[in-house]
């Protein structure tokens, strides 16, 4: 994970100050700031066989489609390559075009290299493990920190409906951003103490 993206999810501003539980309403306001700015970042990506498309409007809101026939044409292990290549190529953009939000808000600042409670933060979070499975149980997911990812379609999967495996994928996206969430507040809590605000 980025400097950026780490200083973000522990809630620092420019100066990398944190905001405790007594509160500090300029640093909540910018806090907000950076929210309204993320929350127009839309970034579409297809497959790489330009089968599957995902759109992604912020974590919380993440759209699987199929263009039209490309779903009744795979076999089970093709459609989990794709999916598997699809996940790593949208999180690799979508967070690039995050750190470019990001970087503008903070005016190009830079990262304290010597800030020891930032660093152990950062280093939890490229160490964590997603793992899903959708409702149905006809797709399972596990990743490191989104970088590193492993998709498995169960035999018999596409005997779903093409409409009910976007909801098997939709399922899936939500435990994960779920399971992140989680584990980032309770790194967040280890690593800066219980005195943190949480927006989410």
């Amino acid at each position: 994970m980025s400097d950026k993206v780490a200083r973000a999810a522990a809630g620092d501003d420019a100066a990398t100050s944190r905001i405790v539980m007594a509160g500090r309403s300029a640093e909540a306001v910018g806090l907000r700031s950076l929210d309204e700015r993320l929350a127009e970042v839309v970034h579409e990506t297809s497959s790489p066989d330009g089968g599957a498309i995902v759109t992604v409007r912020g974590p919380d809101d993440v759209v699987f489609e199929f263009r039209a026939g490309a779903y009744g044409r795979y076999d089970e292990t093709g459609l989990a390559h794709q999916l598997e290549r699809l996940a790593r190529t949208v999180y690799d953009r979508y967070t690039g075009e995050v750190n470019d939000v990001i970087d503008d808000y903070l005016g190009g600042d830079g990262v304290d290299d010597d800030d020891a409670e930032l660093g152990e933060f950062r280093t939890q979070l490229d160490r964590m493990v997603f793992k899903a499975t959708s409702s149905r149980g006809a797709i399972a997911v596990a990743t490191r920190a989104f970088v590193e990812w492993k998709v498995g379609v169960a035999p018999g999967a596409l005997s779903l409906s093409e409409s009910e495996f976007v909801a098997e994928l939709q399922s899936v996206a939500a435990q994960l951003r779920a399971e992140q969430v989680r584990q980032t507040e309770r790194a967040r809590g280890g690593v800066y103490g219980f005195g943190w605000v949480s927006f989410e």
